[in-house]
């Protein structure tokens, strides 16, 4: 007896048009209650999450969207991130748990593109302490599973400058930690992360300042400061509470070391009667733009020019070529350096000599228009 392939059966009408009916109230629901206009008991089961979301603790994301409750309860640094963990991508706000009736709370600060965790922070040390919502959606059509891992950090603990190095040992699938640091405008501080041996995570550390001391200030990653996964020079532009955060980029394992040292005289110790690789002399100062940069490098290495805001923001990075060991000049039009496509504005400036990619010295430039 020949035996016919068995087609399968095809859903009734009436059953799609069930499915389709639970899946669109499951949407209605998120959509309220990621206005604030359900309680969480209301839509538990709905297809998204609104719930309490530990400090330090990292929560699995597989709905979309998701919505998690944040408590600030100390007047410094917070950061919330998101990591993608299966080629998925997912954005990250920050909203506001106070609306309205009828209206979306307002969105403080998001994400929406770039590489590596989703990062959003914000300095409570003039914020309101009081709950606040971190939003994940995807960014574009879901994958087979579309999962992520979210987290929070109060920065609840400090860093002290020339304490020795902090040792961290982060649990499975840490997303990021979080500190709070003093610094002293127109120091210079050496910031340092170094991964343990054998691991595998690609950590990066932010700082992050605000440019209004005082003010309310919501930042992303990339407004950070500065980003890092080595060495880094930072002078502050102000004297006060930043913030440090650091992420895991790749879910990766093992630990890392954070450190953060300064001189007494806020200048990095330079070995007598030997090169260094620092800035001779930058004139004209002030200048209408055209610099005469003599600098020295301690060994061969690819040199560039960093020009940063006193507030610690970079506005043009440009590239002098690889040079050998000794003195040697190089010319800059700081008017034509590009900074978002705009040339760089008047003002007060830290030139910095990056070697390697480390910044090795700096100097203070006006540029006059």
């Amino acid at each position: 007896m020949i035996r016919l392939p068995v087609a399968a059966p095809i859903p009734s009408p009436l059953r799609l048009f069930n499915a389709l009916t639970i899946r669109v109230a499951a949407l209605v629901l998120c959509a309220l209650a990621a206005r604030g206009l359900l309680p969480p008991a209301a839509h538990a089961g709905g297809g998204c999450s609104v719930a309490p979301l530990q400090n330090g603790v990292a929560q699995f994301v597989t709905n979309d969207p998701a919505t998690f409750e944040v408590s600030p309860d100390q007047n410094r640094w917070m950061a919330v991130a998101m990591r993608n963990t299966d080629g998925s991508d997912w954005n990250l706000e920050a909203r506001d748990k106070l609306a309205l009736r009828g209206r979306r709370p307002p969105v403080l600060a998001s994400q929406l593109t770039g590489t590596g965790v989703r990062v959003v922070a914000g300095d409570f040390q003039t914020l309101p302490l009081r709950q606040y919502s971190a939003h994940a959606s995807l960014a574009g059509p879901p994958t087979a599973s579309s999962n992520g891992v979210l987290e929070w950090d109060g920065a609840g603990d400090a860093i002290a400058v020339n304490g020795g190095p902090v040792v961290v040992a982060p649990p499975a699938n840490n997303v990021l930690d979080a500190w709070h640091l003093m610094l002293v405008m127109g120091i210079t501080y050496t910031i340092q992360i170094i991964p343990a041996g054998g691991a595998t995570a690609d950590y990066r550390l932010m700082v992050f300042g605000n440019p209004l001391p005082g003010g309310t200030h919501w930042a992303r990653r990339p407004d950070a400061i500065l980003e890092t996964s080595g060495t880094h020079l930072f002078i502050p532009g102000y004297s006060g509470k930043y913030g440090i955060v650091v992420v895991n980029d790749n879910g990766g394992t093992g630990g890392y070391s954070v450190s953060i040292s300064s001189s007494p005289t806020g200048v990095e110790p330079r070995p007598t009667g030997s090169l260094v690789s620092r800035i001779r002399s930058a004139a004209p100062n002030p200048s209408v733009g055209d610099l005469q940069i003599e600098f020295e490098l301690a060994r061969a290495g690819n040199a560039a020019f960093r020009l940063r805001t006193v507030a610690g923001r970079t506005v043009a990075t440009v590239p002098a070529g690889h040079r050998g060991a000794g003195t040697a000049r190089f010319a800059w039009d700081a008017s034509d350096a590009r900074a978002g496509g705009r040339g760089v504005p008047p003002g007060v400036y830290f030139l910095s000599l990056v070697v390697d990619g480390v910044e090795t010295d700096h100097t203070r430039i006006i540029l006059l228009r």
